[in-house]
């Protein structure tokens, strides 16, 4: 089941040594940094010490190799195998701990990989409503505008409302240094996100963002 599941936060080993996850229960993860290090040098498995949902992928594999190592191996008692089993219940605790959420945002909440589905099939109705309705047509202009929109806050650093109050500029000369735009290149058939504005005390930034200039739905 782990392998279907879109974390949102990945727990680390580095997690683990900096004891993140302590508790007035457990005040230190000591042992547990052991096991999955052991985990990680002598399973078969491909495990990411930055990303330990990789240990949990392959829980299977890791437990038997584990087993082969201590107690084939190594000839160790069958209770040194308990700690890894302690170990990898751990690691699922904090997996789910870290991804749960409060009953007001699971109300609200909506995966990212969801919207990023979301908004491939609203460009896949808008690329077919060209092919069928032409693409000066109402609903072609209203599926494309739709389409932008969400992928303007998909596709790009979080920008919070910022996008929102946008002025859309054709031209980079003379733009005033208090306003945002967002620069479409007709030439080069792309589009540039210039924030102006300080925002936290963060500095102006502009990027590229939009379509490659070889995507014939770009023309």
């Amino acid at each position: 089941q782990y392998a279907r599941l879109q974390y949102i936060v990945r727990p680390t080993l580095q997690d683990f040594k900096d004891n993140r996850f302590a508790s007035t229960t457990k005040q230190n993860d000591t042992d547990t940094v052991s096991k999955l290090n052991g985990m990680i040098k002598y399973s078969l498995a491909p495990l990411d010490e930055d990303d330990l949902t990789s240990v949990l992928v392959h829980h299977r594999t890791v437990l038997y190799d584990m087993f082969i190592h201590r107690i084939i191996n190594k000839g160790q008692s069958p209770s040194t195998y308990w700690g890894d089993l302690k170990a990898l219940a751990r690691l699922a605790k904090k997996a789910d701990t870290q991804n749960l959420l409060r009953k007001n945002e699971e109300a609200t909440f909506l995966p990212y990989g969801m919207l990023l589905d979301l908004a491939d099939k609203m460009f896949d109705d808008w690329k077919a409503s060209v092919q069928e309705r032409g693409k000066d047509h109402n609903e072609t202009y209203k599926l494309h505008t739709y389409a932008l929109i969400l992928a303007s806050y998909l596709w790009t650093p979080p920008v919070r409302l910022e996008l929102a109050n946008m002025q859309i500029t054709k031209t980079l000369n003379n733009l005033d240094k208090n306003t945002n735009y967002v620069y479409v290149n007709q030439n080069k058939m792309n589009v540039m996100y210039i924030f102006n504005k300080k925002h936290k005390d963060h500095p102006p930034i502009k990027y590229n963002v939009g379509y490659s200039e070889n995507d014939a739905y770009a023309k």
